[in-house]
């Protein structure tokens, strides 16, 4: 523990820090909170305000270490750890970052429903399904009018399990969010499709069409379940509509071909093969 006389010091260069940061003279605020932690290293709030200078200079490593420094003198600091799990998220460190928001969580478990987004976000883009769909499930069991990208979210990663009808319903209260929104007829028919319910497919992709006829990925999705359904003619119609939109690509190319080829027209099929070829060279 620093003397009196030195913690007075380092309390007025923090005060000093803290005037001059207001006033937008971050340098010099710096430099006052330096000299407070030269008498008193272990002096959180101004470790606080280090970090904060340096998240705002964008320089992240050195705002790693003042928050690293605060949890190594108080273990039980959550903001600290929020702090780091938010810049660990930036740098794309995503397990240091499921790591931390956990380490927060345990220590104080009622922290906004945006650390729980947060978190279940990590873990959905690390894989690891099963625990992002508790923490999406926990942060909406908090606020359940969540925005509707938070029930997308759940219901990919609820698909991602095999989970299929968990999966629909839960697109379909993202759709009672955004009634018009083209990409949660896109979900719900991938969905209905890998259940096997090929009507119900069709009828979600032709929704998202008729709210975006433009995108490439409805008609191609469209085209895969009247494959699926042995419907051919409508399924190369939905193929030559995604080809159009987004020309020259080969996986699209491919499955026109492979259309073609199941209706007899092979010298037609191999064309769209070989320029499926061309386009990846």
């Amino acid at each position: 523990m620093p003397s009196q006389i030195e913690q007075e010091a380092a309390e007025h260069n923090l005060k000093q820090g803290n005037q001059l940061k207001k006033q937008g003279q971050l340098d010099a605020a710096l430099e006052k909170y330096q000299k407070a932690l030269e008498v008193y290293p272990e002096y959180v709030q101004a470790l606080q305000q280090v970090a904060a200078i340096y998240e705002h200079k964008k320089q992240l490593n050195q705002a790693l270490k003042c928050h690293e420094k605060i949890v190594n003198i108080n273990p039980d600091n959550a903001k600290a750890y929020l702090n780091l799990a938010t810049i660990n998220e930036k740098q794309k460190n995503l397990n240091a970052a499921i790591t931390y928001y956990q380490k927060a969580i345990a220590i104080k478990p009622k922290q906004p429903v945006k650390v729980y987004l947060n978190l279940g976000n990590s873990l959905r883009q690390q894989g690891q399904m099963k625990q992002a769909i508790s923490v999406y499930r926990k942060a909406i069991k908090m606020r359940p009018k969540q925005p509707a990208n938070v029930y997308i979210k759940l219901g990919d990663s609820l698909q991602k399990q095999k989970r299929i009808d968990a999966a629909i319903s839960t697109y379909q209260k993202a759709l009672e969010l955004k009634p018009n929104n083209p990409n949660i007829y896109i979900f719900l028919g991938d969905a209905f499709l890998q259940k096997g319910a090929i009507d119900e497919a069709i009828s979600n992709y032709q929704k998202s069409i008729a709210l975006k006829s433009d995108s490439s990925l409805a008609h191609k999705n469209l085209g895969d379940a009247y494959q699926k359904k042995g419907t051919l003619d409508e399924a190369l119609e939905s193929y030559l509509q995604a080809s159009e939109l987004k020309p020259n690509t080969p996986s699209i190319n491919r499955l026109i071909g492979d259309t073609l080829l199941r209706k007899g027209l092979d010298s037609q099929a191999l064309n769209y093969y070989r320029q499926a070829i061309i386009a990846e060279e």
